[in-house]
């Protein structure tokens, strides 16, 4: 039987305590400030008839219209199938339509409607006045040291993904209703 001195038995439970706060787990932050800001912007453009699954799209398309599905796909870093319940769902919203490629038959790109083109300056004002809120309680230089290491953490995230699969130059996709349901990690060459 080991016995731990009453030091170590109060670091152990420190180290236990600090393990169990979901507040200090850099994950969970994360992801709760992500579900924050989201709502925030959710709940605002909704003002304007548009979905929260559409506002990536929207900002993607807005870069460059006439995209293919694959492309959205690539850019947002997540599956193909989800893309495309969203396109449908924009579609039925008026937002974009789709037209086949003249050259490629295959290819069907997705162009923004005339109304998504007038949604654009509103809604990225809705944008940044959500971004506002949310570096309100900081200066300038907190803002863009989040910022940056925000950046740090994703880098270093992915690159462990990709180690941890043995996969070089891997494009990692996210499922977002698996992802919801649990998480389910598709790897795309």
């Amino acid at each position: 039987m080991i016995r731990l001195s009453k030091g170590n038995m109060l670091k152990k439970s420190m180290a236990l305590a600090l393990d169990d706060n979901l507040d200090d787990a850099i994950g969970f932050l994360i992801a709760e400030t992500s579900r924050h800001v989201r709502r925030s912007l959710y709940a605002r453009i909704a003002e304007h008839d548009v979905r929260g699954g559409s506002w990536y799209p929207l900002r993607v398309l807005w870069q460059r219209d006439g995209l293919t599905q694959r492309e959205i796909a690539d850019r947002l870093g997540i599956t193909e199938p989800s893309v495309q319940e969203m396109i449908r769902a924009m579609e039925k919203d008026g937002l974009v339509e789709r037209r086949r490629d003249e050259a490629d038959k295959r290819k069907i790109h997705i162009h923004l409607s005339p109304h998504a083109r007038k949604l654009r300056k509103p809604l990225l004002a809705i944008s940044d006045e959500v971004n506002q809120i949310a570096m309100s309680g900081l200066t300038p230089g907190d803002q863009q040291l989040l910022k940056l290491l925000l950046k740090r953490v994703k880098i270093s995230l992915a690159e462990d993904f990709r180690e941890l699969n043995g996969m070089q130059k891997a494009k990692t996709i996210l499922n977002f209703k698996d992802e919801a349901r649990g998480a389910t990690v598709k790897t795309k060459k």
